[in-house]
């Protein structure tokens, strides 16, 4: 409340009459509001009135804590879309190195962190673009008292917003969040390759996996906004097994690592789950071939700029 802030923080009152009533002329003038609940903004906001919604490093009380700081974040993550203009709002977000995991060099960082844009995505906003941080007032930590905290040197702001339906944006690949699954099939060489010759297919294709792509596309199984792609393949000579119809004969067992990232519009997990399952349904009903592990549910979120290191890793 205003009694308390004023109490609190010495600078305040003069912080508050300067957004009132700015010392240059050309600068808009604004009210100042009080004991707003940042994670409940619809019940202080018209539906879709703000441009700018600002949180300048969020954080829980007390010593670091990644589950109540991860809560926060993504409940006014959540609150913020219901009061954000459709086309021009943007939600900012300033955070220290480490917190927002965009940071990282591999997904085992990123997992240590407050994985913001994963939070941004679920409640349905894109990261934009990330700028240096230039901070030009008096920091003071939400503890009851009147004190500084430090920022480290490299302090950045998280600039979110609205996908663009009408006329869809994609934002930068290295602000894309991916979700990853392996897609495995066993074919065998002879009987399969017939079969989808049969229909005016090659299995050449299929070992390659732009049959895979290519039926994908054509059944729009992928949501517009969303990218399909497979990242690696591995194609390996086997004996067919027990359980196959072709015991025994020559086949290949095929490995595709699908990935899916949002591009102009946000990825989820549950999103990139209903991808999988409707392309192990495609994979049945089009080409007819023997799924290995169908329904292992996708990976946790991750920024798709870590997919090379995930790859590095798998091949190490």
């Amino acid at each position: 409340d205003e009694t308390t802030h004023q109490t609190v923080y010495r600078s305040s009152q003069a912080n508050a009459q300067n957004v009132v009533q700015p010392e240059s002329p050309e600068h808009q003038q604004h009210s100042v509001q009080y004991g707003i609940d940042a994670t409940r903004l619809s019940d202080f906001f018209a539906p879709h009135s703000l441009d700018r919604i600002i949180f300048n490093f969020p954080h829980w009380r007390g010593k670091s804590n990644h589950r109540y700081n991860r809560a926060l974040v993504k409940d006014f993550l959540e609150s913020c879309v219901p009061v954000l203009r459709p086309e021009t709002g943007r939600v900012h977000i300033a955070l220290v190195k480490g917190q927002s995991g965009m940071e990282a060099n591999n997904v085992e960082e990123w997992r240590q962190t407050w994985t913001v844009p994963m939070f941004a995505n679920d409640a349905g906003l894109l990261l934009d673009a990330i700028e240096k941080f230039d901070i030009q007032y008096n920091l003071s930590s939400h503890r009851g008292k009147d004190r500084p905290f430090p920022t480290s040197q490299m302090p950045r702001r998280l600039i979110f917003r609205l996908p663009h339906d009408r006329d869809p944006i994609n934002i930068d690949d290295e602000y894309q969040i991916a979700c990853r699954h392996e897609l495995r099939l066993e074919v065998c060489l002879e009987s399969d390759g017939k079969a989808l010759e049969e229909r005016g297919l090659r299995i050449k294709d299929l070992i390659n996996g732009d049959l895979i792509l290519d039926l994908m596309r054509r059944n729009k199984i992928v949501p517009q906004g969303i990218r399909a792609e497979i990242a690696t393949r591995a194609a390996v000579p086997v004996a067919l097994s027990n359980d196959y119809r072709d015991q025994g004969k020559p086949g290949q067992f095929l490995v595709y690592l699908m990935v899916y990232r949002g591009e102009s519009q946000p990825l989820t997990r549950e999103i990139a789950n209903q991808i999988r399952a409707d392309l192990e349904d495609m994979v049945d009903q089009h080409l007819k071939v023997t799924l290995r592990k169908r329904g292992y549910t996708v990976s946790r979120p991750f920024p798709y700029r870590l997919l090379q290191t995930l790859l590095e890793d798998h091949t190490s």
